[in-house]
């Protein structure tokens, strides 16, 4: 029965209003029916048959109305209202697929966001690494180079690259632990083709002269002003 109520108010307030219209185009033809205006003319006649028309629509509706009394009409109003139950789920179903789709895409979005940020942090990380190694390797060679004497800093500068020194450097902390041991500076100038690799290595009164060759070692010693006195020989092994 509910279904038979809601259908003749529909059809009742659709019947209204077509009469409303009715009557306010009766009331324009009855206004201006003895005009000669060709203007109103013409709407006189779109008036009149907008009358007939909805006029047609009436009697269509008051016969739904008796069928809709004679329940003749409930077949159509089940299959009406199954169908209207099959569009709301679909619509239903379509919402939550798309909030469902929306909220996989925020996921995603903040999982990337988040790897972004992870990535980020990384790389500042590594960047910060490297910094801090760069400010110790050259604080490193500050001390290195801060310990060669300028004696020597000038004999280099003419001295070929395949020629230098072996000094004690002072002591200084690099990393938390304390280098005391020897350094090795080399020539300024290109390398002696067919030379061998010679350093000089001074002892108080004692010149140690290393000599390394493709196929030997050699080390000499040269007190004070003599000459100097091969105190060391060793053959090297070829790599193969």
């Amino acid at each position: 029965m509910e279904h038979r109520l809601h259908f003749e108010n529909d059809i009742n307030n659709k019947i209204k209003e077509l009469n409303h219209y009715n009557k306010k185009d009766h009331a324009k033809i009855e206004r201006f029916s003895d005009s000669t205006d060709p203007y109103c003319i013409k709407h006189l006649e779109i008036s009149k048959a907008s009358i007939q028309e909805r006029d047609e629509q009436i009697e269509k509706y008051k016969k739904d109305l008796l069928l809709c009394r004679q329940g003749k009409l409930d077949d159509r109003f089940k299959y009406e209202r199954y169908k209207n139950q099959q569009e709301a789920a679909e619509r239903r179903a379509e919402k939550l697929e798309k909030y469902r789709a929306a909220s996989e895409d925020k996921k995603n979005k903040e999982l990337e966001l988040k790897q972004y940020y992870k990535r980020q942090r990384e790389e500042d990380r590594r960047h910060r690494t490297c910094k801090k190694e760069a400010d110790r390797s050259y604080r490193y060679y500050q001390n290195v180079t801060g310990s060669i004497p300028e004696h020597l800093l000038r004999k280099l500068k003419d001295m070929p690259n395949n020629k230098g020194f072996i000094y004690k450097g002072r002591g200084f902390t690099f990393r938390g632990v304390e280098i005391t041991g020897d350094n090795y500076i080399y020539g300024q100038k290109p390398a002696e083709k067919g030379k061998p690799l010679t350093m000089f290595e001074r002892n108080r009164n004692v010149m140690y002269i290393h000599e390394w060759s493709d196929t030997c070692y050699k080390r000499y010693e040269k007190v004070g002003k003599n000459r100097k006195q091969l105190v060391e020989h060793t053959i090297r092994n070829k790599k193969t």
